[in-house]
């Protein structure tokens, strides 16, 4: 339905502010919507991105992937938070806001959220909160002079088109090369992404990441499935891979690191080759689902996430399951985590 909102005129002649946080991964896939804005409303865009918005340091990694005019110089400012200038990609930052007990701006937002009032406060100020739903990405009004608030993943032939264009010559060409229709069939293999990282903090700190670890034993019962037993080779791609392997062996899952190499675009190469990809909760799969032969590669993303949240998109093709996550008692929980700088090559 039309709204006096959406009838306002809109000022094409004027880049709409595509505001990111996140890591790579989240970035390519506010990439995707940022793209698909400009397509359909023939309207220019500019990246603003937060490096310090989501409770660690992520500082833009698609840069490569960008013209100079489609990147706000200056970076968005997170309220009532000052880095002092040595943060390394992936750290949690102690010192944030998201981190304070008691009340402070981030309590008062949780409570605004949880009262379902955010988008419309935004939209007081011309921004609008896409809030991870594909509906919203679609009938965004267009007098809009900024989207974010949470992407959600897509599959647009138009959109992929135009990202393969802009990463050639980069350090993405490769990593997005499957794209090209006329790649040839790979060897059949497994793929397990298990998200770990700062995921290891959900106790920890539940304002910040909250979403648990898969437990893995749901790929081991994905692997019982019959018409999954015929694969023999199983690599896993995980910020912690070492460890990733560990927590697979004690289910019976023997697997293999990534042989091209680990990092981020190594990861998302392996996994978009697979012929079976089992997936984490998070934004590296979401990506992947969104660029991934799905005739090719059949892809299990959980159904919902630790606390609960289903997403607000759907991808057809891709199978939904129904997680376990581990428990708080369980080892894989703590402050033992330091990100490990194999992982985050992507940000140099």
């Amino acid at each position: 339905m039309q709204t006096f909102f959406h009838k306002v005129r809109p000022d094409n002649t004027r880049p709409i502010k595509i505001r990111t946080a996140g890591g790579a991964a989240s970035q390519l896939v506010a990439l995707l919507s940022a793209i698909h804005v400009k397509q359909i409303s023939n309207r220019e865009f500019v990246i603003e991105h937060y490096p310090y918005a989501t409770g660690a340091y992520y500082p833009l990694a698609i840069g490569d992937l960008l013209e100079n005019a489609e990147i706000l110089s200056t970076p968005g400012n997170t309220k009532f938070f000052k880095p002092n200038g040595n943060e390394s990609p992936g750290a949690l930052l102690r010192t944030h806001p998201v981190q304070r007990r008691g009340i402070s701006y981030e309590s008062l937002m949780k409570v605004i959220r949880k009262l379902r009032l955010e988008n419309t406060l935004s939209l007081l100020k011309l921004e609008w909160k896409l809030d991870f739903s594909r509906n919203r990405l679609e009938n965004f009004p267009r007098f809009a002079k900024s989207i974010g608030g949470g992407f959600p993943p897509f599959r647009d032939h138009h959109v992929l088109s135009e990202l393969v264009e802009r990463a050639q010559n980069t350090k993405f060409n490769h990593a997005l090369s499957f794209i090209d229709e006329s790649e040839t069939e790979g060897e059949d293999y497994v793929v397990i992404h298990l998200r770990l990282g700062d995921k290891r903090f959900t106790f920890d700190s539940p304002t910040t990441t909250g979403d648990g670890i898969v437990d893995p034993i749901c790929f081991r019962q994905i692997l019982d499935l019959p018409e999954n037993k015929k694969y023999k080779k199983v690599f896993v791609v995980s910020d912690e891979p070492e460890i990733a392997i560990e927590l697979l062996s004690e289910v019976g899952i023997t697997a293999a690191v990534n042989p091209n190499g680990l990092s981020l675009l190594h990861d998302m190469e392996l996994m978009r080759s697979a012929s079976l990809l089992l997936c984490s909760w998070s934004t590296v799969s979401q990506f992947v689902m969104c660029v991934a032969d799905l005739e090719r590669t059949r892809i299990y993303y959980p159904r919902y996430d630790g606390t609960g949240r289903q997403p607000k998109w759907s991808i057809q093709g891709v199978e939904l399951y129904i997680p376990e996550y581990l428990p708080r008692t369980h080892r894989i929980y703590g402050n033992s985590y330091t990100p490990n700088p194999r992982s985050y090559t992507i940000y140099d």
